[in-house]
């Protein structure tokens, strides 16, 4: 494997920041490879929030479903789906004259885009610190608490918080196992999607065939109850349902 492919496969997410800190050196590379990532016409319809404070950081341990670790890391990223800016500069060209307000706001394909551009830079940052020995942990949760972390980072209408990652070093001499993924046969598919019957999620699963039988239930049935009924999860979706209304300007 050449170096990108190698750090691409050695890639697992760190929770342990229990190492040196990044160097502002190593964080500056970082954000640099993110702006360099693919995006929609040259737009870069995202901005990233650098968190470096301490005090922050902490917060968000709490607000992000009680994670500790993230109080630990050296620094975050917090990348949005950013169409406020391109509103705002359309409005400063002038554009209010020919067009309606209706007309300027952005719609939905443009939030999609800006979260597409968002995650993509995200990604582009987490390989480039994985190549430079600093590990990544994203924070799915970061879409939760919408009035919290909207006063917290002054985040205007048109902003989303797509991906948040914090960032840090394990400490020396530790490893990450790596995590299994599916087989490609169930991932990539020639030409058109393939649905998935019993007997192909019976081979998929069957990594957790022993578990099952010390847990009781099917893998799905624990990874439904803890990941898309849990608490937390409702919690996302009522944020993001408010986050949509308030993009799309429907009432409450």
């Amino acid at each position: 494997m050449n170096p990108i492919l190698e750090a691409i496969e050695k890639r697992q997410s760190l929770r342990n920041f229990g190492g040196p800190a990044v160097t502002d050196g190593e964080r500056k590379q970082i954000l640099h490879a993110a702006m360099r990532a693919p995006t929609a016409g040259n737009m870069m319809m995202y901005s990233v929030i650098q968190i470096r404070s301490k005090e922050t950081l902490q917060t968000l341990a709490e607000t992000c479903d009680h994670q500790p670790f993230i109080g630990k890391a050296s620094f975050g990223l917090l990348f949005l789906a950013d169409l406020q800016k391109w509103h705002d500069y359309f409005c400063a060209v002038g554009l209010e004259k020919e067009f309606t307000a209706e007309e300027l706001a952005p719609k939905a394909s443009d939030l999609l885009l800006g979260i597409n551009d968002a995650v993509i830079a995200a990604q582009t940052a987490v390989i480039a610190a994985e190549s430079l020995g600093v590990g990544s942990c994203y924070i799915g949760d970061i879409m939760e608490q919408k009035e919290i972390h909207q006063k917290l980072f002054s985040l205007p209408r048109w902003v989303f918080p797509a991906a948040f990652l914090v960032f840090g070093k394990a400490p020396e001499g530790s490893s990450r196992p790596m995590t299994p993924r599916f087989d490609e046969k169930y991932v990539v598919f020639d030409e058109t999607y393939q649905t998935l019957g019993s007997d192909d999620f019976d081979e998929m699963f069957a990594r957790y065939t022993e578990k099952e039988k010390e847990w009781g239930v099917s893998f799905g049935e624990k990874l439904f109850k803890r990941k898309m009924v849990s608490d937390f999860a409702m919690e996302m979706d009522r944020s993001v349902r408010a986050y949509w209304r308030e993009w799309m300007g429907e009432e409450e």
